[in-house]
């Protein structure tokens, strides 16, 4: 009779990465067969493994392109009762997302029940570049610093903070590529140039294309279309 370790199994259910699974063993909110969890426990078919006194079972794994319209989080529950991409009802409620964006930021989420996968997508020396669309507002001549500044870094928050490729689409309109996953980062770095922004528009996650998806639009995809 084959056995998993248990954080894989947790995994497998969309509900956690293993890291997260080991942190919740270690919360004592798993049990098996009735008994509080350890780390290092393995787990077969025939055992009932429960989450925070809810039954689990891996399912199929999924793997979704999904475009975020803007005024919308990224939160599976909200404190303020705002809208989320799951209480609009577009978004299973099983699949959790790689690729957070801000409520007014829009574009490309990636979303699957393979914990192991977004936190693959998630580990730094992964580096999965994103490409984003950056529309701001601002003079003419902070605007032509964009290229050289971002290229070359800006120390913000104790971090320098830097684009990898530029492209001047127009002139107050630039596609950015990101290895780095800073909190907010274009818009703290458009900030420091004294720059507002009016739209940003995540386009491309590795080689995942937004392409013709609508806002609020999900389709399949082969997970393998990412890295």
């Amino acid at each position: 009779m084959t056995k998993t370790r248990l954080n894989k199994y947790l995994a497998s259910t969309g509900l956690f990465s293993r890291r997260s699974a080991d942190e919740a063993i270690r919360s004592r909110r798993i049990r098996i067969n009735g008994l509080l969890a350890n780390l290092g426990d393995t787990v077969g078919d025939e055992d009932n493994i429960e989450v925070d006194g809810e039954k689990v079972k891996p399912g199929a794994l999924r793997y979704l392109a999904y475009y975020k319209p803007v005024g919308v989080i990224a939160t599976k529950s909200d404190e303020h009762d705002r809208e989320t991409i799951y209480s609009t009802g577009e978004v299973d409620k099983s699949l959790s997302y790689a690729g957070r964006l801000d409520m007014g930021s829009e574009g490309l989420m990636i979303l699957t029940n393979d914990g192991n996968f977004i936190e693959r997508l998630s580990h730094p020396s992964v580096e999965i570049e994103k490409v984003y669309q950056l529309t701001l507002s601002g003079s003419p001549e902070n605007l032509k610093k964009v290229p050289e500044r971002f290229l070359s870094g800006l120390n913000i928050d104790g971090k320098l903070m830097r684009a990898d490729k530029v492209v001047r689409e127009r002139s107050n309109v630039f596609k950015i590529t990101l290895h780095q996953g800073y909190n907010r980062q274009l818009r703290k770095m458009s900030v420091e140039l004294n720059l507002g922004v009016i739209s940003l528009k995540r386009i491309q996650i590795g080689r995942l294309k937004l392409g013709d998806l609508k806002p609020g639009e999900i389709k399949s995809i082969d997970k393998n279309m990412v890295m």
